[in-house]
């Protein structure tokens, strides 16, 4: 046993985790929703987020660091606002999830993605002036960190 599951079990979930992320290595995206899908077909819940959780630090982790701390410390100072925005909406919107039901869940997160997909394929993109960055960290933070938070 490894970390309390069966060594098949945990060399599977290694096995999802080395596909995962060749395809985040490929495309730049959909770790998470590999990890999720494959190791939940398997582990408990609990464990497969676990484990989504703890990989995706790890690889963002890798990813901001692989010019140097420096770089990654820079790049924090200089998106401090849309960090601390981000983080403020999952510290308010996460207590939410056990006190609303699943369809004001699924209608709070599936209404902004089909409006959002909508825009993308109609060739709609949103562009702001330099002018308006720190309005814009805020709004993107806040946004991304309400739906971030309500999505866990």
């Amino acid at each position: 046993m490894i970390f309390g599951i069966d060594i098949y079990l945990f060399l599977a979930a290694v096995g999802v985790a080395l596909v995962a992320g060749v395809v985040k290595g490929a495309v730049g995206f959909a770790l998470p929703m590999i990890l999720i899908s494959g190791l939940s077909s398997f582990l408990p819940a609990e464990l497969a987020l676990a484990g989504l959780v703890l990989a995706t630090l790890l690889t963002n982790l890798a990813q901001a660091l692989r010019q140097g701390g420096a770089a990654a410390l820079a790049s924090v100072m200089r998106y401090r606002l849309l960090i601390g925005c981000v983080m403020l909406a999952i510290c308010v919107s996460a207590p939410l999830v056990p006190v609303l039901s699943d369809r004001v869940l699924y209608l709070l997160i599936g209404v902004p993605i089909t409006i959002f997909t909508v825009s993308q394929l109609a060739g709609r993109h949103l562009i702001l002036p330099a002018r308006h960055r720190g309005r814009a960290e805020i709004a993107m933070g806040l946004t991304g960190g309400f739906f971030g938070g309500i999505s866990r």
